[in-house]
């Protein structure tokens, strides 16, 4: 590829299928993170394909409540690492008034691995983010963990502590 492009972009023009990653089944490596007080588990039902969900109801603000989210999938095709975390960062520079406070490419646990942090609009609410890749990379196969958490900019002050827990936390296993 001559220039990043947004992921889903990437995975079709590669030929890269995704299969998301049940929990239930021991299959893959397993992902974790913790789970800070006030924060509840959302059942992976409520939104297919994630692997792990957590929302902090008590905070919700004109209909939004923080979240994490953990995707998980076994990539399946020629994975070329480095255009696939190009093209994760391609991702959040194609959000509405994205602004990028924290962008690094150090490896997590030994993996290769994309870390953003920024803030950006969507309908009319002004949201922080922070956003990890992991690609895993095991004997037989190429796994791709994504991280999310997401909250109203305002609340980053209030929940920033619950926030590093969840992310320092991402646990590969």
């Amino acid at each position: 590829m001559t220039a990043p492009t947004p992921l889903e972009d990437y995975f079709e023009s590669a030929g890269i299928g995704r299969t998301p990653c049940d929990p239930a089944v021991p299959d893959h490596p397993a992902v974790a993170i913790p789970q800070p007080a006030g924060w509840d588990v959302v059942p992976t039902e409520a939104f297919p394909g994630t692997y792990h969900v957590l929302a902090r109801a008590d905070r919700v603000v004109d209909g939004f409540a923080p979240n994490a989210v953990v995707m998980h999938f076994r990539l399946d095709g020629g994975v070329d690492v480095d255009d696939l975390l190009d093209s994760a960062l391609d991702d959040v520079e194609h959000l509405a008034d994205w602004n990028p406070i924290q962008i690094d490419a150090t490896r997590w646990n030994g993996h290769r691995s994309l870390y953003l942090k920024g803030t950006y609009t969507q309908e009319n609410w002004n949201l922080a983010v922070t956003t990890r890749h992991v690609v895993v990379e095991t004997d037989t196969d190429i796994y791709l963990v994504q991280l999310t958490v997401t909250m109203l900019a305002e609340q980053l002050e209030e929940l920033g502590g619950d926030v590093t827990v969840i992310n320092i936390g991402l646990t590969l296993v």
